[in-house]
């Protein structure tokens, strides 16, 4: 499940 955490945050921080 650690890639899809990783893969979020990632994206999360892409956003803001």
């Amino acid at each position: 499940f650690w890639d899809d955490w990783i893969e979020s945050i990632g994206n999360n921080l892409e956003e803001n």
